[in-house]
């Protein structure tokens, strides 16, 4: 029996394409079922889409992509309307694969942010991922916090700054920052990984932080910061036939007060306790380092977070 083709989509204009690279490679070399043929397909920094002819793929390849991708296998590539395959020219001729499916790993951009969703369904070729109206409503935390504020659901109080606010908003956004009170955290409002986010304790921290925020995101928000109760948990969900498989929690482990962008994917770095009387310890990095897995949780805490994967990833 022929084996069916999966299309593994990465890369894109996003500041976490590199990130979105090692993701897919990690994942195609450590693919051992077997059942299906996995065809690695790349988005530059560019937004164009190449198909990666050979067996064999590294993170190297990537290096001066733009001037060494046909001598690496790899081939420019499209899509048609309707039709589920992917379509690239050899020498003169037109050539299809077709295809069953097609997973995303791409990290923000237009894998995070529903644009990929949208072009899959349009060719028709089904894709991992939720749909363009949650993945683009959770992607944005701005979305996220007036959809939580309309469905009354309890979120931590927050301010939403734009770039090109004139100086009158930009007063006012300060005032309702000081009336939330410090600690506040800064975050680009549409990115991920903790790219581009700060702890403020002050107002010179806090202009600081919207600096660094501002340079990858024309909208900012600036949320109370819960320092002593901020914990991460992941819960990963995998559909299979009628029945949603959901794993163990995990507890990232984090360096400092906040989960940093090195983290989640750096990690390895010795932290010490800031009384000194505890062990040290290596900190996390989801790539590089251990996390606390399953999560030291109670039990009815652990039931609940598996509870409420599920039932979003339904």
């Amino acid at each position: 029996m022929e084996k069916k083709n999966i299309l593994v989509f990465f890369g894109g204009k996003s500041f976490e394409h590199d990130i979105s690279i090692i993701t897919a490679v990690m994942m195609i070399k450590n693919y051992k079922h077997g059942k299906y043929n996995l065809l690695p397909v790349y988005i530059s920094k560019n937004n164009e889409w190449f198909f990666y002819s050979k067996n064999e793929i590294d993170v190297k390849l990537f290096k001066d992509f733009e001037n060494s991708y046909k001598a690496k296998g790899f081939i420019p590539a499209y899509f048609k309307n309707g039709v589920n395959a992917l379509f690239f020219k050899s020498k003169l001729f037109e050539k299809k694969i077709e295809v069953y499916g097609a997973l995303n790993c791409c990290h923000g951009g237009i894998g995070e942010d529903g644009n990929l969703s949208s072009f899959m369904k349009v060719c028709n070729i089904p894709l991992s991922t939720g749909n363009s109206v949650s993945m683009g409503l959770c992607m944005d935390k701005y979305v996220s916090k007036l959809a939580f504020d309309g469905l009354k659901i309890k979120n931590l109080p927050y301010v939403m700054m734009e770039k090109d606010f004139d100086e009158m908003k930009k007063k006012e956004a300060i005032l309702s920052i000081r009336k939330i009170g410090f600690p506040v955290i800064i975050k680009p409002a549409s990115l991920g990984s903790s790219i581009g986010i700060s702890l403020a304790y002050n107002e010179e921290e806090l202009h600081s932080g919207l600096a660094l925020a501002f340079e990858f995101d024309s909208r900012v928000i600036i949320e109370k910061a819960v320092i002593d109760q901020m914990k991460e948990y992941n819960v990963a969900c995998l559909r299979s036939k009628d029945k949603i498989l959901v794993s163990e929690a995990d507890e990232a482990v984090k360096s400092d007060e906040i989960l940093s962008f090195k983290d989640k994917y750096i990690g390895n770095d010795i932290v010490k306790d800031k009384t000194g009387k505890k062990p040290q310890k290596k900190c996390g990095g989801y790539l590089a380092a251990k996390k606390d897995f399953p999560a030291k949780i109670p039990e009815s805490l652990r039931k609940k977070l598996q509870n409420m994967s599920t039932y979003t990833a339904n």
